[in-house]
């Protein structure tokens, strides 16, 4: 790796976000390109199910450098973050049969009980993106987010239930399983049990989302 290169990964920086919904902190790695940091637009990404989201922001540091995007990537570690944590936002309590399946794809059972959302995992997504244009004095102009394989199950669901105020792009690529516009079945396959959200539901559809 040349000292270029070195340079870049020199200015990868990290700060803590306290996760009410689990008690714990995680980890919330950045990337701003050179340049007055006041023209930047800001994207969230996240990783797929390794949960590897350094790796994932040196990915896209090539992309960032060349449209003036600051890279924001959180890091919904395994230690304290289930599979259902990550794909699902702690929203369901899941448990997984290991037996007859990999890793990946294991058997799950589901409650069809919605938690109470101060549980939801979703709120940190906008509370991170606060916490760093308050930090860098930047204004609020909003952010996109992009997700991969898990990371895409998060970003979809997050489109579908947040209602996030300041997401203004969603960008879901290869994600294992979608949660659809289904009223026949209970999440997460569909929306049967989230009559509650009916309204935050059907304003995600008039959203900026590309699947």
């Amino acid at each position: 790796m040349g000292n270029k290169e070195n340079k870049k990964l020199d200015k990868i920086k990290i700060f803590e976000h306290k996760d009410k919904s689990k008690n714990c902190n995680l980890n919330v790695f950045y990337y701003i390109p050179d340049g007055n940091i006041s023209d930047k637009k800001v994207i969230f990404v996240m990783s797929g199910c390794y949960r590897d989201a350094l790796n994932y922001l040196k990915i896209w540091i090539k992309v960032v450098d060349e449209n003036n995007y600051i890279i924001i990537a959180p890091e919904f570690d395994k230690k304290n973050y289930s599979i259902a944590d990550h794909e699902y936002g702690n929203i369901i309590d899941v448990e997984y049969d290991y037996r007859s399946q990999d890793i990946y794809t294991p058997l799950m059972t589901y409650d069809e009980k919605i938690k109470d959302e101060d549980k939801w995992i979703y709120h940190n997504i906008d509370e991170i993106y606060l916490e760093f244009i308050e930090s860098h004095k930047l204004n609020k102009d909003g952010f996109i987010i992009f997700g991969h394989s898990s990371g895409s199950q998060f970003v979809h669901r997050f489109l579908m239930l947040e209602d996030s105020k300041y997401c203004k792009k969603y960008l879901c690529a290869n994600a294992g399983l979608y949660t659809f516009y289904d009223e026949s079945k209970f999440y997460p396959y569909g929306i049967k049990n989230l009559k509650k959200f009916n309204n935050r539901i059907n304003s995600s559809l008039s959203k900026g989302y590309i699947y």
